[in-house]
């Protein structure tokens, strides 16, 4: 088991397909504090990770807002082959802008070959 505590910097831009151009910029200035938690079993075979970030976020087109954002993982190895896993890994982000009260919510499947 791992726990962390830690503050953050992030720049974030969403470009636009067509015409090309900036849709969305975002700064996190040291602004947000970051809380980890992550589990592993005992075999390895079995890892889980949570995320909550939480602080102000400046955006080009609103300014200033407060911001939370969440993110959980699971990963299951199945097999591994030269040390290197075959993982099927579920993702699920969750984002909250709190001025506006609305909610963005994100789930992915992924994995990974380790080729």
């Amino acid at each position: 088991m791992r726990v962390s505590v830690s503050h953050r910097a992030r720049w974030e831009i969403e470009l636009d397909r067509a015409p090309l151009a900036i849709a969305e910029h975002a700064v996190v200035p040291f602004s947000a504090g970051v809380a980890d938690l992550y589990l592993e079993a005992a075999n390895g075979r079995l890892t889980g990770e949570l995320r909550v970030e939480a602080g102000t976020v400046w955006r080009g087109t609103r300014g200033w807002q407060p911001e939370v954002r969440a993110e959980a993982s699971i990963e299951r190895t199945v097999m591994a082959i030269n040390d290197r896993a075959r993982a099927p890994t579920l993702t699920s982000r969750l984002r909250s802008l709190l001025l506006r009260r609305s909610l963005l919510l994100g789930r992915g499947l992924g994995g990974c070959l380790g080729l």
